[in-house]
């Protein structure tokens, strides 16, 4: 130090002690708060969830009561093979008449 620092700043001023962070206890009802917003909200998304599920499969079970129908009248029914594009995947080919006829595509 500098003799003039020492005579302006007495001795042992400028020690350090430790000072430690209080602990908080964390507030119980923001906690509860936080909590019951997320099931909330995971409730919610799970009831959306359902719905479009239910939908889905009203919309799949009305499919295929129209195909086994087709198959019941005794239609020949042939799905596309993979590999045949984005359009021609999930297509489903209905033949009546000779194999080589005429022929309508249901999409899935």
């Amino acid at each position: 130090m500098s003799p003039a620092l020492k005579l302006a700043v007495p001795l042992g001023a400028l020690t350090g002690a430790r000072i430690s962070p209080q602990q908080q206890k964390p507030d119980l009802a923001v906690t509860i708060g936080w909590r019951k917003c997320a099931i909330d909200s995971a409730s919610q998304t799970l009831l959306a969830a359902a719905e479009k599920l239910s939908q889905d499969a009203g919309e799949t079970s009305k499919f295929v009561e129209g195909v086994l129908k087709i198959r019941a009248a005794g239609w020949a029914i042939v799905q596309m093979p993979a590999g045949g594009g984005d359009a021609q995947q999930g297509v489903l080919k209905v033949f009546y008449g000779f194999q080589k006829g005429i022929h309508f595509q249901i999409l899935l």
